[in-house]
């Protein structure tokens, strides 16, 4: 072939292209005989160029597609000058395989169609890996449509964009009647509602989120449902699984109760329902420290039922237990009067908390708890101190200092308390600090 220098390098440039590329090229006449096939061809088919060249390409038909097929591929070709699709094949040692094919149309000068150009591509790669695909997607469609727990995606902004079905038994409702609303138009509204939107904000794509809250369902009752979630990449929301914890949940609640009803048993007294020793230690102890911390006073109030032996063996030990009782109330409201907390310290003696109290303070509210149990009037013959249940009272004052403990406040009531008993009962003793 003589043609000129430019045009022989630009032939062979375009015979490299065809040569290198990874898709097979065939070239063919109208009559649809092979003219041309490319490196490629053969790589893809088995086939050599000396086996095909003045062949048709039936020689290659898998028998997969119907004579029809090839009809529609034809009226395609020869009404738009081309045709494009997936088409399976076979190769020369037998294997069927399914091709990506593009065929072109081209016409000689007069607008005969005088060849044909195709290109394929063997995917058979990405076939397998769509297969793969679609057998995970229906084992999972199968999980999530027959999971007892409610399998859902939700958006960004609580939109629920898939629901299965389970929302039928748990919830009540149908999935239809769930998609495209948010999840918070059944949700009560507590801190939990905004919980979902800063996940999604915040959580990493393998940050997992749980969480709890009330759902009303279709007939208008509410259950507790746990969702444990996961953001989705990109932003787009989140993919949650849903179960009804409303046993649990109640379980848990009447566990709660249970718990709080023993700790209020092991801090009241079962005589009087005011705290016992047990809490009043406690208290002190909390209150000295506080107190130190805070370079502020505390005030402690020892009181004693004058003559309460002779008063049960006068009037037996249930009118004793009855006088114990309307003491402990009387004593609670005068404490809580003067910001205190009152606790039963053993037998007939009790004590008085009063954070941040003055001397002056301490002593109006010993008075006021003398005088309020007097006021009981409870009939006491053989009282040395008068004809009615009387007490004795103690109180002590002090700034903890940063090497005492709260036994020396104690000390001090104490000491008030006795000196209230020897001076006469029914009255009140303050004592006085010690030299800072």
């Amino acid at each position: 072939m003589n043609m000129p220098l430019n045009q022989k390098h630009l032939y062979e440039w375009y015979r490299q292209i065809v040569e290198h590329t990874s898709q097979g090229m065939m070239v063919t006449d109208a009559d649809s005989r092979i003219l041309f096939v490319n490196q490629a061809f053969t790589t893809i088919t088995g086939y050599s160029k000396d086996e095909v060249l003045g062949k048709t390409p039936r020689l290659w038909r898998s028998g997969r597609h119907g004579e029809l097929f090839y009809a529609q591929l034809w009226e395609s070709l020869l009404r738009t000058g081309q045709w494009q699709g997936e088409i399976w094949n076979r190769k020369k040692d037998g294997t069927v395989y399914p091709q990506r094919l593009h065929i072109d149309a081209v016409k000689d000068e007069s607008g005969q169609i005088a060849n044909y150009v195709a290109l394929f591509s063997d995917i058979s790669e990405q076939k397998m890996i769509e297969c793969e695909l679609q057998q995970r997607e229906e084992q999972y469609r199968f999980i999530a449509e027959n999971c007892s727990d409610i399998i859902a995606t939700i958006s960004a902004d609580g939109t629920l964009v898939y629901v299965s079905p389970a929302c039928r038994y748990l919830l009540g409702y149908e999935p239809e009647e769930l998609l495209g609303r948010s999840v918070f138009e059944w949700i009560e509204r507590n801190e939990d509602q905004q919980l979902l939107p800063r996940s999604i904000e915040t959580g990493g794509a393998f940050h997992i989120l749980t969480f709890c809250f009330r759902f009303r369902k279709k007939d208008g009752t509410k259950s507790w449902l746990e969702t444990t979630g996961r953001k989705l990449g990109g932003g787009k929301g989140m993919i949650a699984v849903v179960r009804d914890i409303t046993l649990r949940k109640e379980a848990e609640e009447q566990l709660k109760k249970a718990n709080d009803l023993l700790q209020r048993m092991l801090s009241l007294d079962g005589l009087t329902g005011i705290a016992n020793r047990r809490s009043f230690d406690e208290l002190l102890a909390r209150e000295w420290e506080s107190a130190k911390q805070q370079n502020a006073p505390l005030a402690l109030i020892m009181i004693d039922i004058d003559a309460f032996k002779r008063f049960n063996d006068t009037y037996g030990h249930q009118c004793g237990d009855d006088c114990l009782r309307k003491v402990a109330v009387s004593l609670e409201q005068t404490a809580k009067q003067y910001g205190g907390a009152a606790a039963r310290y053993g037998g007939e003696e009790f004590a008085v908390i009063l954070p941040h109290a003055s001397p002056s303070k301490a002593a109006a509210a010993a008075e006021a708890i003398r005088l309020n149990i007097e006021g009981l009037a409870i009939p006491h013959r053989l009282s040395p101190a008068a004809n009615c249940v009387t007490v004795s009272v103690g109180a002590a004052v002090a700034i903890p200092q940063p090497n005492e403990h709260a036994e020396a406040l104690l000390s001090l009531a104490d000491q008030a308390l006795y000196r209230a008993k020897q001076n006469g009962r029914n009255r009140v003793e303050i004592a006085c600090p010690a030299r800072r």
